[in-house]
């Protein structure tokens, strides 16, 4: 799979390793990501000498973050399901000894009930069939009265200002359709209360997006979206390619503005 198109995929992760890595380091750095982490953090409410799991670890980005919260007497496990960052993840935090990572599945954590203080995810859910079961794993490891924190964007509701707004929204959908769970932002403040957490509280991270640059950073391959289009006959290529330059042009003459939103959504392990 290239890396230029679905670089943000499980099934990317494991065919272009090397891709995968540059492109969660290069969003790790975005002002929307950067928010969300703020955010997570104190979601969390981790002191030091605590445990945390980090689900969906990938390369590591979010781990030191976590280290520095529970300090050295804490715990970081960081876990992943692709067996090519697992390593990537080791290297980063090689020299914080509070920190681990390991390989495992989000729907079967290797852990004992009631083993960490609170357990974290990023961007995780959002690509799994059964996002509820994974947050009830996360729940099951976590002490009673312990945080279990999932940050997740509402790909769904990504919106860009377009003069041909029906014609944005076709190159914008086209690019999200192979995502398992577009609109896990929105229903993630149920599935927490559906996984049995209690006491949720939800955190809108809503940025907005002022450069056609950010949003290719994310992997918006919409050349190939508007070829697609037009070879299905859904949409002339000159139509779809219009939108493209005013966008361009909106850009470099600071006109460009979107917004996506992520939520930051807490719950606490019943006692």
């Amino acid at each position: 799979m290239p890396s230029s198109t679905r670089d943000w995929q499980p099934a990317a992760l494991a065919v272009d390793a090397e891709a995968a890595v540059a492109y969660l380091d290069r969003v790790s750095v975005m002002p929307l990501l950067q928010q969300v982490a703020e955010a997570s953090i104190e979601a969390l409410r981790l002191a030091p000498g605590q445990s945390v799991l980090e689900v969906g670890c990938g390369s590591g980005v979010f781990l030191p973050r976590l280290g520095e919260a529970v300090g050295p007497s804490g715990r970081v496990v960081g876990i992943d399901g692709a067996a090519a960052l697992v390593p990537v993840a080791r290297r980063r935090v090689a020299a914080l000894p509070a920190v681990t990572v390991e390989e495992a599945n989000a729907y079967q954590l290797p852990y004992a009930d009631k083993t960490f203080d609170a357990a974290h995810c990023e961007r995780v859910l959002m690509h799994l069939d059964k996002p509820v079961r994974a947050l009830r794993e996360m729940a099951r490891v976590v002490k009673p009265g312990g945080r279990v924190v999932a940050a997740e964007p509402d790909w769904a509701g990504l919106q860009v200002a377009s003069s041909d707004p029906p014609a944005a929204e076709a190159l914008l959908h086209g690019w999200l359709a192979g995502l398992a769970q577009p609109r896990m932002g929105l229903e993630l403040y149920a599935y927490v209360a559906e996984a049995g957490l209690a006491d949720a509280e939800v955190t809108p991270v809503v940025p907005g997006i002022t450069d056609f640059a950010e949003l290719i950073a994310y992997g918006a391959d919409l050349e190939r979206i508007a070829r697609e289009l037009d070879a299905a006959g859904s949409m002339p290529r000159a139509r779809s390619r219009a939108v493209i330059e005013e966008w361009i042009r909106a850009s470099a003459e600071h006109r460009f503005f979107g917004y996506l939103a992520m939520m930051v959504v807490a719950g606490t392990v019943p006692s």
